[in-house]
């Protein structure tokens, strides 16, 4: 039995809003995998988290109900999701997943009964979710209005009977199309690793561009050592809806090869999509979406041996991220058609922009001999170690740190702050930026004249009343 695409139900009716309880009852597990494990399940009902007790073997008993209340419109309340995870407690954090289930609170609530009673849930992991079933968790789930009362179900012949009362994580109902267009500011290496450049110290080396998700990883052919390569390719990733993968992990590899981590990044799914839940009156949400856009990647610098722990911008690539209904096909990898291509290059005329910066004070720093600065930089702009940009007064003059007589160091700027500077030239996104700060600013307004109308007494009332609305209608015109 299949819960099928929890992602876009057939939601329940609007109508006005309610209250509901979403109850979830933790009952058994079988044949979780693992050896010697102490599994425990946490479950997310909407943003609220809950645990059961850390229990024994394969085959642990919990018997343990979770209750969630809600109130809203029947269609919010079917896009809340749950999700129910099994963990080894006796794992480290990262090897601690056994197996996760995920769906919606409208695929409960058009069940029979607003309920799934006794049903076994397939667990899968989540990076590899297209793998064999990681064991198996029954549960009971219901959806019930304010003032009904829980059905009691009696509990089936004692059969062990999992596939008949299974349920599967949905198809692939979906696609995400990810294209890789050029990369830039790829950093230089030392010349051993790479072609040696005119002046025999350092070159830029061969990138190539590799993405993971779903437990499927692909990677783009590797182009000759530039600061700036295009590759022009596309990736195909089978998606369940729901998402149970959260992160896109996209990795810069440089070398023939592709034997070295450049630099990475991560898109996160819950970032650039909305099932619509958070959104008043029905209002539906959006699929996974990114771009045309360049993402910034970081990595460690190339002296990081010298000062460990340092990471630093090591270059951008430009993606974008589409979500297309249907059955997935079995293409992985293709190359981005030229008009899709001749698309995108005319979207980005560059212009230039100054970023000024003042420090007023700088305390706690570590404790000398050594002189320190601050650096103001943006991409390889003002970054005083990269030679591919012109010099700017982005750094702060050295200075020694004084004991402030108690437990630590500062910088002695006194009355003379420090005033850095920084010229970049970067694509014009003004028509992103203008329309979110023109929201930002009338929110902003908006608040506050609330606000004086709360506080405003007697005759008074109407008047500001009326000159709010009209300024209402105006920043809305």
């Amino acid at each position: 039995m299949s819960p099928g695409s929890p992602h876009l139900p057939d939601k329940p009716p609007g109508g006005s809003k309610e209250d509901f309880q979403v109850r979830v009852r933790i009952i058994e597990g079988h044949q979780l995998q693992g050896n010697a494990i102490k599994p425990v399940v946490t479950v997310l009902i909407g943003q609220h988290r809950f645990r059961t007790r850390i229990r024994v073997g394969n085959n642990p008993y919990y018997n343990e109900v979770f209750c969630q209340d809600f109130h809203g419109t029947p269609s919010q309340l079917a896009a809340e999701p749950i999700r129910i995870q099994v963990l080894d407690s006796r794992a480290t954090r990262a090897n601690a997943v056994i197996g996760v289930f995920q769906l919606d609170v409208g695929t409960v609530y058009r069940a029979p009964g607003h309920s799934l009673s006794w049903k076994w849930l397939s667990l899968q992991h989540p990076g590899h979710p297209d793998t064999v079933s990681r064991g198996y968790l029954r549960v009971s789930l219901a959806v019930l209005r304010a003032g009904e009362k829980m059905m009691d179900q009696e509990e089936p012949p004692e059969d062990k009977d999992v596939e008949a009362n299974l349920l599967r994580p949905p198809p692939c109902t979906a696609t995400l199309q990810l294209r890789v267009y050029r990369a830039e500011d790829l950093p230089q290496e030392p010349a051993r690793r790479c072609l040696p450049t005119v002046g025999g110290k350092r070159g830029f080396v061969a990138a190539a561009v590799r993405v993971s998700f779903a437990g499927r990883t692909l990677c783009t052919r590797v182009m000759p050592p530039d600061a700036n390569p295009v590759w022009n390719e596309v990736f195909f990733f089978p998606l369940r809806l729901p998402p149970i993968c959260e992160e896109i992990q996209l990795a810069i590899l440089s070398g023939f090869h592709r034997s070295k981590v450049l630099a990475t990044a991560t898109l996160h799914l819950s970032q650039i999509s909305s099932a619509g839940a958070e959104l008043e009156d029905g209002t539906p949400g959006f699929l996974p979406c990114f771009g045309p856009s360049f993402l910034p990647f970081y990595g460690p610098r190339p002296d990081s041996a010298r000062t460990p722990n340092t990471v630093a911008y090591r270059g951008r690539v430009l993606l974008e991220l589409s979500t297309h209904m249907g059955t997935p096909s079995r293409c992985q990898q293709d190359t981005i058609a030229p008009e899709d291509i001749a698309r995108v290059q005319g979207q980005f005329p560059r212009h230039r922009f100054g970023l000024c910066g003042i420090f007023y004070s700088a305390t706690m720093v570590p404790p000398g001999p050594e002189l320190l600065r601050f650096e103001l930089s943006l991409g390889n702009y003002g970054d005083r170690g990269d030679v591919t940009c012109k010099p700017s007064p982005s750094v702060t003059p050295y200075g020694c740190p004084l004991f402030d007589g108690n437990r630590y160091h500062y910088l002695p700027w006194y009355g003379d702050k420090p005033v850095v500077a920084v010229t970049s030239s970067w694509e014009d996104t003004s028509h992103r930026w203008d329309a979110l700060n023109l929201l930002r600013a009338l929110c902003r307004r908006l608040r506050r004249n609330v606000v004086e109308l709360r506080r405003a007494r007697g005759d008074t009332v109407g008047d500001i009343g009326r000159r709010l609305l009209r300024q209402l209608a105006q920043d809305c015109g």
